[in-house]
């Protein structure tokens, strides 16, 4: 029996039924290093490179590295307003007074930095003065403490950064369970995947093992993992009725734009970042939330 074969059936899936709307929310990152997204991307993607200039092979921007080495173990802090479970993280939120960060690279400022770790946003203070006066909505901002400089710009001095906060609201649609519990396959312990924030436990919180794998990379046969659909070509869903209207979200640790301010960003070349196609569920949202619907198609212009 070829590895191919001996795989599993499918248990953990996207719920693609309803109705899904395209082309409103975009997932949003910012690439550390290229190869990062190399795997995963395709054609749907919209990938702003650093390196897009005049003459590449000479501009080296400056990077960040936001540490976390040796900070509180409440370094991340959530929101946890999940009617199922308060344990559920529906929500990253940024502990300013724990966050700082080392320098790298040259003196060329771009519109976002990148960082080592992903999970944080690092602007320039010129960018965000920009990004305040669009109208947008959903964002806020705090400063980021340098801890070491060792850029291009150490002997001008620390250039001024600053952290992006998404504090616009929406929820990830969960996914499906088939033909098993939806539980932790070595404890039972339960639910793993919360059918109300769309929050999941890939370590069960029970027993710590791991309850879940991608279904391409699961050895089948006696692993007890669950195994996990991929993400749908046109992206995570998202579901509409919980949108509280913002164009710049969170769902989860997840960050996602609104179509408007990506025709903004894209306008102003900001870089680096990347984009991928994301889904809404529009089933159950109000009136309100489907004239915002709309207003999220708009270009600012």
């Amino acid at each position: 029996m070829s590895s191919e074969s001996a795989k599993p059936k499918c248990d953990i899936v996207y719920d693609e039924s309803g109705r899904l709307v395209s082309d409103v929310f975009f997932e949003f990152g910012v690439q550390f290093n290229e190869y990062v997204i190399q795997d995963e991307r395709d054609a749907s993607w919209i990938v702003v490179s650093r390196e897009e200039s005049d003459d590449a092979s000479t501009v080296r921007w400056l990077g960040t590295e936001v540490l976390h080495e040796g900070l509180p173990k409440d370094w991340q802090r959530y929101r946890h307003d999940c009617p199922v479970s308060k344990q559920h993280k529906t929500q990253l939120l940024i502990n300013t007074k724990t966050m700082y960060a080392d320098l790298c690279g040259d003196s060329e400022v771009s519109a976002f930095l990148p960082n080592s770790t992903g999970d944080e946003v690092v602007v320039s203070d010129e960018f965000m003065g920009r990004l305040q006066k669009t109208g947008l909505t959903g964002m806020r901002f705090f400063p980021l403490r340098i801890n070491v400089n060792q850029s291009g710009t150490e002997k001008t001095g620390n250039p001024k950064l600053f952290v992006l906060e998404l504090t616009g609201r929406i929820w990830e649609r969960s996914r499906k369970v088939l033909g098993k519990p939806n539980a932790c396959p070595f404890c039972s312990f339960g639910p793993l995947l919360c059918s109300a924030c769309g929050d999941f436990y890939p370590d069960c919180p029970k027993c710590g093992k791991h309850t879940m794998m991608l279904w391409i990379a699961h050895p089948g046969g006696k692993d007890k993992q669950l195994a996990s659909d991929d993400v749908p070509a046109k992206g995570r869903i998202l579901r509409g009725e919980t949108w509280d209207g913002a164009d710049f979200v969170q769902a989860n640790d997840r960050k996602f734009l609104t179509k408007r301010a990506l025709d903004w960003l894209l306008c102003v070349h900001a870089k680096p970042m990347y984009v991928r196609p994301t889904q809404v569920l529009v089933d159950g949202m109000s009136v309100e939330q489907k004239q915002w619907l709309k207003r999220a198609k708009k270009s600012l212009n």
